[in-house]
């Protein structure tokens, strides 16, 4: 099972690394009636924050059951599709720093930060919180419950018109991926 989940999350990081959705132009942000759409967009958008994080973890568990009963890498990278810009060139970075200099060990993902653990069975969120929200950033709370109960903290951010994950911190063990990644390449 170990195998298999070290075989999904280096698909995971391995797909990761795109560079996600297109930003708007110029021309589009010169226009009023653009200019209009997006405000009215980003203010719909904020009411949705916790309704689009119960949408992102049913979709990346859902992927994770396919690829575990396929026996098989994740087909579509998670991050890519959930997380902002900022997480992805973060992680493209530290992927390709153990490519380079650990390519026959794990590096720096010892464990999987969207079940938070190495293995998983099921996972589901539960208990989801609007912690704050201020402009286009906000911070929700929820409970990943794999095989116990791991309390959670994320920061969103609004980008490309939607809520992306900025980071995932494990409140439990006081673990901020997004920092944890910023040091490991600092000190390396």
């Amino acid at each position: 099972m170990r195998k298999v989940i070290f075989t999904i999350a280096m698909s995971v990081l391995m797909v990761s690394c795109g560079s996600g959705q297109p930003s708007s132009t110029s021309k589009e942000s010169a226009d009023p009636a653009s200019e209009k759409s997006t405000t009215t967009s980003q203010k719909k958008s904020n009411g949705d924050v916790l309704q689009r994080v119960e949408q992102i973890y049913q979709d990346v568990f859902s992927m994770y059951a396919e690829a575990s009963e396929n026996e098989g890498p994740i087909t579509e990278s998670p991050d890519e599709k959930y997380c902002s810009k900022s997480w992805n060139d973060l992680l493209e970075k530290v992927i390709e720093y153990d490519t380079t200099h650990h390519p026959d060990d794990i590096g720096f993902f010892e464990a999987d930060y969207w079940v938070m653990g190495q293995d998983f069975d099921h996972p589901t969120v539960s208990n989801l919180k609007l912690v704050e929200q201020k402009g286009d950033r906000a911070v929700v709370d929820l409970d990943i419950n794999n095989f116990e109960v791991i309390h959670v903290r994320l920061e969103m951010v609004n980008e490309r018109g939607d809520w992306y994950i900025d980071t995932f911190i494990d409140l439990d063990n006081d673990l901020n991926w997004k920092k944890e990644m910023e040091d490991y390449l600092k000190e390396s």
